[in-house]
């Protein structure tokens, strides 16, 4: 007897580790027409970005800047920043330029020389 006991409840635990389900959670779960119950859809599991405030901000000092496509002068403008507005800086600048990406997610390169560590 003992060892069904035993066995139900290892196959048990297994099941609820195979479903990623925490037993130990006494709210119930939500429903979802069409899924079962501590299961989530892989489209619907967050993958780790990386938050704004974990980026350096800067600043635009230039009344004539603008993230271009490519860290060269030369490259398309992807649109004209006002002075003031905020960037998050996503790599080491080169050749003069760095690159960023916008509040609304817009990536891009800056001339260093554009920017400010202060706000304007």
């Amino acid at each position: 007897m003992f060892r069904v006991i035993a066995l139900s409840l290892v196959a048990l635990f297994g099941l609820l580790a195979l479903l990623d389900t925490d037993w130990t959670d006494s709210t119930p779960p939500a429903r979802s027409a069409g899924l079962m119950p501590g299961v989530m859809p892989p489209a619907a599991r967050a993958t780790p970005q990386p938050s704004a405030p974990s980026l350096r901000a800067v600043y635009v000092a230039d009344p004539q800047a603008g993230i271009f496509t490519a860290p060269t002068p030369d490259a398309t403008v992807v649109r004209d920043l006002p002075q003031g507005e905020m960037l998050y800086l996503l790599g080491e600048h080169r050749d003069g330029f760095v690159a960023v990406r916008d509040a609304s997610g817009q990536r891009g390169y800056v001339p260093v020389s554009h920017l400010s560590e202060q706000p304007v």
